[in-house]
């Protein structure tokens, strides 16, 4: 028999533990079910063209003079892409050191400059920054290793600008 006179299930367990067995079960695989599938895309939203602008006080010669306008544009560390080099703009290196007064001054270092270089892109513009694959973006961020073509650098937020 299936169920014994004293309502135990093959005669070992009740009819309560095992439905609260198949309830427990349910709802682990229900938490598993949940916390492992991916994250839903939404591929409807809108993105916007936007320009960032990258500032990096200091590059030697040779690395800034490899950056081309239509070179792509990527975050080594995140892998985002930001776009197509759309401007670049080079000045002198800035770099800070103490002077003999203990001053911290600003001077130029040989065979080195600054560079501004805008991307055009596409992510989701916000008065805060942008967000481009999900990552948050914003002024004044540092990107520790910006690659542009084969150049490979740290640069810095300058400015976000929608078009």
């Amino acid at each position: 028999m299936l169920i014994d006179k004293k309502g135990k299930l093959f005669g070992k367990i009740s009819i309560v533990d095992a439905l609260i067995v198949i309830l427990a079960f349910a709802v682990i695989i229900g938490l598993v079910y949940k916390f492992t599938r991916s994250s839903p895309t939404t591929p409807n939203i809108r993105k916007d063209t936007i320009n960032l602008t990258f500032y990096s006080p200091s590059i030697s010669n040779n690395t800034a003079d490899e950056i081309k306008d239509g070179d792509k544009v990527t975050d080594r560390g995140t892998n985002v892409f930001f776009g197509k080099v759309i401007g670049i703009t080079k000045g002198d290196s800035v770099i800070y050191a103490y002077d003999s007064q203990g001053k911290c001054v600003a001077s130029a270092k040989p065979n080195y400059s600054s560079i501004r270089i805008v991307v055009e892109g596409k992510g989701k513009y916000s008065k805060a920054g942008a967000y481009l694959n999900n990552i948050e973006y914003y002024e004044g961020k540092t990107i520790t290793t910006l690659v542009v073509n084969k150049a490979l650098f740290p640069a810095m937020i300058y400015d976000i600008i929608k078009r």
